[in-house]
C-alpha cells in the first residue's frame, strides 16, 4: 500500500508529490517514536504540564456563578409573576420587567452552555493527554499498534519525497527521513 496526497490524487498537476510506501512511513514513525521515547522524561514533563494547564483552564467557578445568577433571575421572574397575580404590579410594568429578565435569563443560559462546552472539551483533552502519558510510561511495547498510533499522532505531514513530519498530540513535532 501507498500513501498519496489527496490533491495529487485528484489532479496530478496541482500536486507533484509522488506516492510514499506505507512501510516507509511506518519505519519513519517507528524511528520518530523511538526518538520520542528516548526523550521520554522530557515528553512526560511536557504532557504533565499540558494536563495541569488543561485542568487549570476549566471554568468551574465561572459556571457556578453563572448558574447561581441564572437561578436568581428565574426566581425574580416568579416573584414578578406572583406580584402581578396579587395585583401589586400592573400589566405594563410586568411585561417590561418580564421582557428584561427573560433577555437576561437567555444570555445567562447561553453563557452557561458555552462554559459547559469548554469544560467538556477540556476534560476530553485532559483524558487524551492522560492516555498518551500512560502509553509513554508503559514503554515501547505497543506503540506500533494502529490504535496507539492514532492516539499518539495528531497529523502526518509529508514535507517532500524524503521527509515526513509527525505531529504528536502531546505537542511535539518530529521530522523523519523516508
Amino acid at each position: 500500500p501507498t500513501w498519496v496526497c489527496v490533491n495529487h490524487q485528484k489532479d496530478k498537476h496541482r500536486c507533484t508529490m509522488k506516492p510514499l510506501k506505507e512501510m516507509d512511513i511506518y519505519d519513519a514513525y517507528r524511528r520518530a517514536v523511538e526518538r520520542l521515547l528516548g526523550n521520554a522524561d522530557d515528553i512526560i514533563s511536557i504532557i504533565k504540564t499540558n494536563i495541569e494547564e488543561e485542568f487549570a483552564t476549566t471554568k468551574e467557578e465561572s459556571l457556578e456563578k453563572v448558574s447561581a445568577e441564572l437561578i436568581k433571575k428565574q426566581e425574580e421572574i416568579m416573584r414578578m409573576f406572583r406580584r402581578k397575580s396579587c395585583g401589586e404590579v400592573d400589566d405594563e410594568t410586568y411585561n417590561q420587567a418580564y421582557a428584561e429578565l427573560s433577555r437576561e435569563v437567555m444570555a445567562l443560559q447561553e453563557q452557561e452552555t458555552k462554559l459547559k462546552e469548554m469544560n467538556t472539551k477540556a476534560a476530553i483533552e485532559k483524558q487524551k493527554q492522560m492516555d498518551i502519558l500512560a502509553i509513554l510510561n508503559e514503554g515501547k511495547a505497543h506503540y506500533m499498534e494502529n490504535e496507539v498510533m492514532r492516539m499518539l499522532i495528531e497529523t502526518i505531514k509529508v514535507i517532500n519525497k524524503h521527509s515526513v513530519e509527525f505531529q504528536f498530540k502531546c505537542g511535539v513535532n518530529i521530522i523523519e527521513k523516508v
